[in-house]
């Protein structure tokens, strides 16, 4: 469970600043950056923890067919569980067809974060992505 405040960061990954000092993330934002940068990585692509990463490039070529929905809901949800990103229950996770080539990978996260910035406003806890089979990219939505 996150509890703890944390640098914050743009999707990308680079340092998010504000008047030109680290900015902070809540813990909210800290789940959903680590979540986002999980689903974004490749296995074994992430050089200072190998196993980390869900591979979105794994599903390139295949069609856009139940079976291959189905495998990456499972697959997706293994590589979130398996590196202690989330554990079953916490998250509901869909892969949902919205073109020939196309799905919606959509994750609900359902555990309570405990902020340690009593300020802190809870954060929308659905992400989005769009995953194109013809070229592997998993690309966040709002």
């Amino acid at each position: 469970m996150f509890q703890s405040l944390d640098i914050s960061s743009i999707s990308n990954g680079e340092l998010n600043l504000e008047g030109g000092d680290l900015k902070t993330s809540t813990a909210t934002e800290s789940l959903l950056n680590t979540v986002n940068f999980c689903l974004l990585t490749s296995l074994r692509g992430y050089k200072p923890k190998q196993d980390f990463g869900a591979s979105p490039e794994r599903f390139i070529g295949k069609p856009n067919n139940r079976t291959n929905r189905d495998y990456m809901r499972i697959h997706v949800g293994h590589h979130l569980r398996n590196q202690g990103v989330l554990v079953s229950g916490d998250y509901n996770l869909q892969v949902i067809s919205v073109s020939n080539n196309e799905v919606a990978v959509i994750m609900k996260i359902n555990v309570s974060i405990l902020e340690s910035d009593p300020d802190a406003v809870p954060e929308e806890t659905i992400i989005a992505y769009r995953y194109d089979f013809n070229n592997g990219t998993l690309e966040k939505v709002r």
